[in-house]
């Protein structure tokens, strides 16, 4: 569920648009329906503004001349209205922006930008949520808001904490061997699932091949402690788990294919891989031969 959708359940969601630049054509690709859209959303939201929309549409003069200006739209329709409103009190509704930097061409990114810096001038009990990549007029702007002294909140979620990490890894753990614990005589303490998710290298990918590679064995013969004790190694170098991340198509493809990805990964890593492709090698030959002599473990 989006977070819109979240918001629009629990009845919050006064309004929102998102840009898409490739489907010109419907309005979603430049700021032209942006303001009008908003006022749309906001009059079924609240029927109060609805009626102060309304009433203004009807009676005003000014309209014409608002028809080129994106940027008098937003106070004429939006900001001046919602100040004029009672029936907030007590609310908390939030506007939702998302994909900015779907927005056209860079002139009209930076004319986006100051539409949404009008939505500051909104009653202190808006909130408004923006979701875009970092562009770098998206960034200025929001540097030059800062600097003036607006308060913009930013997470980037690119940007995974270690903590954060390690507990996903360390459930996909548990989830993941579950069935195998549930089997084994043998069970493991919470230390053991800690040191199994560290050895992981906070890569969701070798841990999905680790927990296949752990049932796979364990329907073979081998014994859950063991596998415990084999893949709790100490974590690996940058260099190692680089070579680790790559390796992991290489386990599936044949040796032809394996020439041709371990070259592909030399040109983007030259340098680690000058001393670690053999490792890459060492690990291929491995997933050939029985699980006790694979020399470079998951």
């Amino acid at each position: 569920m989006s977070v819109a959708s979240a918001l629009n359940k629990q009845g919050h969601l006064a309004a929102s648009f998102f840009w898409d630049k490739n489907r010109k054509g419907v309005g979603l690709a430049s700021i032209e329906h942006f303001p009008s859209t908003l006022a749309r959303q906001l009059a079924l939201f609240n029927a109060e503004y609805e009626g102060l929309l309304v009433s203004k549409l009807r009676w005003s003069s000014a309209l014409k001349d608002l028809r080129d200006s994106t940027l008098e739209q937003m106070r004429f329709l939006i900001v001046d209205l919602m100040h004029k409103l009672l029936s907030l009190r007590g609310e908390r509704p939030v506007i939702v922006l998302d994909g900015l930097d779907e927005c056209g061409v860079q002139e009209d990114l930076e004319s986006l930008m100051k539409l949404v810096f009008v939505l500051d001038e909104l009653p202190a009990t808006f909130a408004v949520l923006v979701s875009c990549w970092p562009e770098s007029s998206i960034v200025s702007a929001w540097d030059g808001a800062r600097a003036q002294g607006l308060i913009i909140p930013c997470e980037d979620v690119d940007i995974v904490a270690e903590e954060e990490k390690f507990h996903t890894i360390r459930c996909m753990v548990e989830e993941g061997l579950r069935g195998c614990v549930n089997e084994s005589s043998w069970k493991p303490s919470k230390e053991d699932i800690d040191a199994f998710a560290t050895a992981c290298h906070g890569l969701p990918i070798i841990t999905s091949i680790r927990i296949r590679g752990v049932s796979a064995r364990t329907r073979r013969g081998e014994t859950l402690q063991s596998e415990f004790e084999y893949l709790s190694v100490p974590p690996l170098t940058s260099t190692q788990s680089t070579c680790a991340y790559f390796a992991v198509p290489i386990c599936l493809t044949c040796q032809e294919s394996l020439h041709i990805q371990l070259g592909s990964i030399a040109k983007l890593f030259p340098q680690s891989m000058q001393h670690s492709s053999h490792q890459v090698c060492f690990l291929y030959r491995s997933c050939q031969e029985s699980p006790r002599k694979r020399s470079w473990p998951y």
